[in-house]
Formats: structure tokens, sequence, C-alpha cells
């Protein structure tokens, strides 16, 4: 278990005993003092949670219009299956709290934590935004903290946690965080209409993803969350069935938390037609990876495998361009992404790692807003070539990494509708996504009913299906399926 106080000590620690630049030491403190009104930081290392469709009553404390503003939410959750009787995970009350003040040039803090408290003590902590900004010039400033932006279309649009870590207590609806660190962000202006604004990012901070909780009971990883697969009890040895007992070696929290980040963003903009992006990263890998060992205990009568996992940050490479083309109601955007983990060879023997590929992401994503009306049609294409470099053959290991694969789905083609609130009390939409290379795809639709200014209802569903049993995404959360019903009120 990393908590986000002993985050908070252990940079303390290094704040007051290594030697570091002046900025390094600004933004531990500045992030310390942001942060410590929160509680714990929990990744996908550790933990247990119930997850599932929704009924909210949300308070909100606005003063003024764009103000600070104070968000507690209130949430019950219960996944349904659709095709069986049998629902999956529990239904746990979701408490949210959100605390965002108003975005000025030199402040902004837009964050949240949410716990089911009578499932887990362990909350999730999302922040988006927390960031101070000191102007260094008309055209330049460096900001200390978090911030969520855009590196790439492809990451952004759908939530693959490539380059900003997630909150992914569902994989349907993830959650994007800031990345910690130092922004330097420079605007210039070339000739007329053309500008460029480039971003440099540096960090000695990493936090990974949130996933699914989960823990460690005699021997066995258990989750109330139905988007976390539980890896097998048992494994066929000589054709004989052998129970499994699991250990998780948590590592320290300095040997997670202190990892170095380096990241350049420079976009080129025409007028309001016509943008190119380019980025590239050397970063650690937002999901944690695995180190595994196992041994047969052969015993008269107790026969049964013991398996050791340690959880442990592996660095990456990123790179990406964006085009896009802006026509009047009609955007498009061309994106293309390349990962590469770094991959080493030193092990213990008898240790096996979890797999890591090398990822080729290309995907188009078009959106049209009818003239002078509040609908919208979106629709895009995701295709992908994934090169495992290091392809694991130990079935105890595989069964381990189907709790925690990295992308959940990484092929598809998409359509959507949307309806915004302007002049009518009512507002809707709903995204469909295929996989023809997995035989599977999703719906979710949602609809709110503003009653007025203070009260809001809205209702939806989530449906998951797939046309083959294999070990996609679709296949194995095939009886997620939800519906939700929730109601908002703001003070």
């Amino acid at each position: 278990m990393v908590v986000f106080f002993e985050g908070l000590a252990e940079a303390y620690k290094v704040l007051k005993t290594e030697s570091l630049t002046f900025c390094k030491r600004v933004f531990l403190l500045i992030l310390g003092l942001n942060l410590s009104f929160m509680t714990n930081l929990v990744y996908a290392a550790t933990g247990e949670d119930g997850s599932s469709s929704v009924t909210k009553l949300q308070y909100s404390f606005p003063t003024k219009k764009n103000a600070t503003e104070y968000f507690l939410e209130t949430s019950y959750e219960s996944f349904s299956s659709l095709r069986s009787s049998e629902a999956p995970g529990v239904s746990p009350v979701l408490l949210k709290a959100q605390f965002k003040t108003k975005k000025t040039k030199y402040y902004f803090l837009n964050s949240k934590i949410e716990i089911a408290p009578n499932v887990s003590s362990k909350p999730y902590l999302i922040i988006k935004d927390a960031y101070v900004r000191l102007p260094v010039t008309t055209k330049s400033s460096l900001s200390f903290g978090f911030k969520d932006i855009v590196w790439n279309e492809i990451d952004h649009q759908w939530g693959l946690g490539i380059w900003q870590p997630q909150v992914r207590r569902d994989y349907l609806n993830p959650e994007q965080t800031g990345l910690p660190g130092i922004y330097f962000t420079k605007n210039m202006d070339l000739k007329r209409k053309h500008k460029i604004k480039t971003t440099l990012f540096f960090s000695g901070l990493f936090f990974p993803d949130q996933g699914p909780h989960y823990e460690e009971v005699n021997g066995k990883i258990r989750s109330n969350n139905p988007w976390f697969s539980e890896p097998g009890d048992y494994i066929g040895i000589q054709e004989t069935p052998t129970e499994i007992f699991y250990k998780i070696n948590e590592p320290e929290v300095s040997e997670i938390i202190k990892q170095h980040s380096f990241a350049l963003k420079a976009k080129y903009i025409y007028d309001k037609y016509f943008w190119i992006n380019m980025a590239y990263a050397n970063k650690p890998m937002n999901q944690l990876g695995i180190l595994m060992t196992h041994h047969l205990n052969a015993l008269v009568g107790d026969m049964h495998t013991s398996v050791n996992i340690r959880p442990e940050v592996i660095r990456h490479s990123v790179a990406s361009i964006d085009f896009g083309f802006i026509e009047k109601q009609s955007k498009i955007w061309l994106s293309m992404n390349y990962d590469s983990p770094f991959v080493n060879e030193n092990l213990n023997s008898g240790t096996e790692r979890s797999e890591l590929s090398q990822s080729y992401f290309a995907a188009v994503f078009l959106s049209h807003n009818l003239i002078k009306t509040p609908y919208e049609f979106h629709g895009g294409i995701l295709v992908s070539d994934v090169n495992v470099l290091n392809k694991n053959k130990d079935s105890i290991l595989e069964n381990v990494e189907d709790s925690l694969a990295r992308f959940d789905y990484d092929e598809f083609t998409t359509l959507g509708f949307k309806k915004k609130t302007i002049d009518t009390q009512i507002s809707y939409g709903f995204d469909y996504f295929y996989s023809i290379k997995k035989q599977g795809g999703f719906f979710k639709s949602n609809i709110v009913y503003h009653y007025s200014r203070k009260l809001h209802f809205n209702a939806g569903i989530k449906i998951i299906g797939s046309m083959q049993e294999n070990n996609s995404f679709y296949s194995k959360y095939r009886e997620n399926d939800s519906l939700v019903v929730g109601v908002k009120y703001v003070f």
C-alpha cells in the first residue's frame, strides 16, 4: 500500500537531505502545500474496491460565476448484467469531494477524491490541475505542479493512458490526471496568423495509474470491483490441479515516486483552420509492471505453488504527431503515436517479467455540428500494431497479467452523437465502439433533464458485447452492463 502522506513525507526527505536545483526544491514545496489536504494515493499495485451504474446526489457551493467551488457528491452504483442474473462485484456507496478554483494566470486547482466507505477505506485521488504559474515574459511562463494538457489527441480522446496517468475505477470512463512537474511554456507569433506554442516539462516525481483496488487475502488476490479480473487459484501441473498462493511484495514508496521525466511539445497553428502538434517524452510508464517468482512445494498431501509478485516502474519513450483541420462546423484530426518501453534484461535467476510491447497507434476523428443547432455527430477509427518485446511463456504470469492489462482496447471504430443544452431543458448523447479484430464492442448513453438551474436528473446505460468467447476486453467484461439513474442538486 502506497499512501499519499507517505509520498509527501518521502518528498520532504528528498527536499531536506539531497542536493537539488532551486526549481526542484520549489516544485516539491508547492506540491506539498497544494495537496496536503488530500488523503491516500492508491495506485494499481494495491487495494480493494467495489465499482459499478450510478445514482448521484451532488451538492455544490459556488459563490459567484467562475469563483472557487466546492463539490460534495454521493453515489450508489450497481452493476446488473443484461444476460445473467448474477451481478459482478458489489454495490458500494461512493462519496466524492471536489475542490475547484477560478482559473487565473497565476494558479489553478481542480482536484477531487473518491471513496466507497462501505467497501474500503482506500480512496482515489484525482488531480487534474494543481499548479501555480509565474510569468517570465509577456509570452512565456513557468508553472509548478500538476497540469492536465493535451500531449496527444489519441490519448486525450480515448484515455489510453500513454502520456498522462489515469484513475481507472471504471474502464469505460477513465479519468486523466495531470503530470506533476515543472512546465515552461512559450508562445511565438511568426507571421500574420502563424503561431507556435511550445511546452517543456521536467519532473523528479512520478505517480502511476490508480486502477481497480484489490488485496491479498489468505494467499489469494481478491477484489469487489467488477473491472478487476482475479487471477486463478489453481493451475494444472502434470494434469493435476495445483493450488496457487500469492504474496505481493510492495516496493518502497521512494522507489516508486522518485523517478525523473522529460517531455517536449510544439504546436503550430495557422489562424483557426489548421494545426500541427508534435510531442516527445522520456518518462516512467503510467502502468506498473510485474516481477514474479514462483516455486512448487511438492510436500506429501500439500502440493501447492507459491507465487511472489513485486510491482516495478518501467521507463519508456513516447513520440506523437497530430494534424488538425477546422472548417466552419466541422473538425477533423489525424494522429499517430509511438510507444517503446526500455527492457532491462538483468533479472535474477527464476524471475519473470510481465510482457512489454512496442506499440504504434494511428487514428482519425471527425466531428460535425449542425448549423445553428446544439447537435453534434462524431466518429473515429483507431488502429494499432503491437510488437511484444519479451514474449512470456509462463502460464502463471500470463494468468496474473490478464488482471492488469495495460490497454483495455487498442483497435476500434466509434460513432457518437450528443445534444448540448442551449435552448431546451434536455441534453443527451451516446457513443458506440466496435472492434472488428476482437469481434466485440460496447455502447453507452446518457440523458440529463435540467428541471431548474439547481436540480438535474439523469439516466443512462452501458452495454458490453462479444461475438465470441476469447480473452479480449469485451469478452472478459461482457457481464459488466450497467443502468444509471441519478439526481444532482446545486446550491
